[in-house]
């Protein structure tokens, strides 16, 4: 399968979760590989925050990701994910309310095509 122009999306349950981080820290290292081959990679977290709080956090947790080179998107509304990856991302992932006043989702790997629409088939969560 050709996945040139293909976006490869990271959703992530927060920087305080070693194993999201060590995931983010191996992802990271393979950017400018898959950029290479035309594949974009975009991570989306449900942490609560600003994009720009949540990758100071992922920083301060973690030096491996002092210089993040993939695209970082704050969502903790689910907007970005319910928009781009519709009913099959909403069916997949298993939301459950966190301290009364934001809910969570899954890890999940989601794949777009060139024309931004999901592919079934590469997805895991």
């Amino acid at each position: 399968m050709d996945l040139t122009d293909y976006t490869i999306q990271y959703t992530f349950r927060g920087s305080w979760w070693p194993p999201c981080r060590a995931q983010l820290v191996d992802l990271n290292e393979a950017v400018d590989d898959l950029k290479t081959r035309g594949i974009n990679v975009r991570v989306v977290s449900a942490e609560p925050g600003g994009t720009e709080e949540v990758a100071a956090r992922l920083v301060k947790r973690e030096e491996k990701l002092k210089e993040l080179k993939f695209e970082l998107i704050s969502d903790p509304e689910h907007k970005t994910l319910v928009k781009e990856a519709g009913d099959v991302f909403i069916l997949a992932a298993k939301e459950w309310e966190v301290s009364g006043n934001y809910t969570m989702v899954q890890p999940a790997v989601l794949v777009f095509d060139a024309n931004n629409v999901l592919v079934p088939e590469c997805t895991w969560t």
